[in-house]
């Protein structure tokens, strides 16, 4: 039978709350500051090496960050009318409802998973607790055979 000890226990749940508050942290900070996603693109455009950047540019048709004058990595796609920056956030927005449906499935999980930990810890037995009970049925089995014998007859 496998055994688990209240600290180890405690611990994972420790481990499971840090990262779910991270996740929710992550979530909060996306939807109430959207500038920092506008600076973490930008922050992207300028450390991507030229040929991505070339390689953003011919796929979404676009030129430069904001505009062909911004940042682009030239020569541009010859029919391209605007910045990546849009192009990116229309992709962005392409696959927001399943990245937000993963994340909300992902934290309710956890929420699951740490519910049951915390049941695991309530329920689990101390070392010094199952000695007690193996005591306490080994007195028992002793007295139910008529109170003789040694404990030693009972292994």
């Amino acid at each position: 039978m496998l055994f688990f000890d209240n600290n180890s226990v405690s611990q994972y749940f420790g481990i499971v709350l840090v990262v779910t508050g991270g996740e929710i942290a992550f979530i909060v900070i996306t939807y109430t500051r959207p500038d920092w996603i506008e600076s973490s693109l930008s922050s992207g455009w300028d450390s991507a090496t030229n040929v991505s950047r070339s390689n953003i540019q011919t796929e979404l048709t676009c030129c430069g960050f904001y505009n062909s004058s911004d940042r682009a990595d030239l020569p541009c796609p010859a029919n391209a009318t605007s910045g990546c920056y849009d192009q990116i956030q229309d992709k962005v927005a392409q696959y927001d409802t399943y990245v937000k449906a993963a994340g909300y499935t992902l934290i309710a999980l956890e929420v699951i998973i740490m519910c049951l930990t915390l049941t695991l810890a309530c329920t689990t037995r101390t070392e010094e607790e199952r000695k007690e009970e193996l005591d306490e049925a080994r007195r028992m089995t002793r007295d139910a055979n008529g109170g003789g014998g040694k404990d030693s007859d009972l292994y």
